[in-house]
């Protein structure tokens, strides 16, 4: 195995993990606050993420592709708790 190869898979294994690490956190803190469980939590980190996707294909700016996919969850949280 090249140095290349195994220099991009160290780095994909830590960008997934990193990815996988901010839900696990997340579902955690808000089980541990509410002490309900959240199954929609996958669904709203979905959504920030296709948010976050959306602005940077639209070349807004790092800032708003960063503020894109918290400002998209909150809002579908809301959503959430006001219809269901």
């Amino acid at each position: 195995m090249s140095s290349t190869v195994l220099l991009h898979s160290i780095g994909f294994g830590l960008t997934t993990a990193a990815v996988i690490a901010i839900g696990a956190m997340g579902f955690t803190l808000q089980l541990g606050v509410t002490n309900v469980l959240n199954i929609s939590y996958g669904n709203v980190m979905t959504i920030g993420a296709f948010a976050s996707l959306i602005v940077e294909r639209q070349h807004l700016g790092l800032v708003a592709t960063i503020l894109a996919a918290p400002l998209a969850g909150a809002i579908f949280t809301w959503v959430l708790a006001r219809t269901l």
